[in-house]
């Protein structure tokens, strides 16, 4: 999901448009030039009782995507709407964390999460 997003960002860039990213949590799905995507291994949800953002967690997560209105747009000048979007396993066992931040510096960030090792940067 990563690369796709940073390639999706120079794609809005060098076309000059604005690209965006429809996610939707209900279907564990997410949309982009009018093709969905079904996530087959992860689920858009979190781990209740688990506090976030990850690099500042100071409150309960209480939804699995915080992008307005469950979408992340990139814009022709390179910038991109900031967010959090959480996923599980199926089974629950484990959590990660995709985090946009507005910043003069464009950053996607992946995080991991479990009850022995809260919030662990990994990309």
């Amino acid at each position: 999901m990563r690369l796709l997003l940073l390639c999706l960002r120079y794609k809005a860039m060098a076309l000059h448009s604005t690209i965006s990213v429809l996610l939707n949590p209900a279907q564990h799905s997410y949309t982009f030039d009018n093709q969905a995507h079904h996530m087959r291994c992860a689920l858009f949800n979190y781990l209740p009782g688990t506090m976030g953002p990850p690099a500042y967690p100071h409150q309960m997560i209480v939804k699995a995507i915080t992008f307005d209105h469950d979408r992340i747009n990139f814009y022709a000048d390179g910038s991109v709407s900031a967010g959090t979007l959480y996923v599980t396993d199926k089974q629950n066992s484990c959590m990660y964390a995709l985090t946009i931040a507005v910043n003069e510096f464009f950053n996607i960030r992946i995080y991991s999460y479990n009850a022995s090792q809260p919030w662990h940067l990994i990309a």
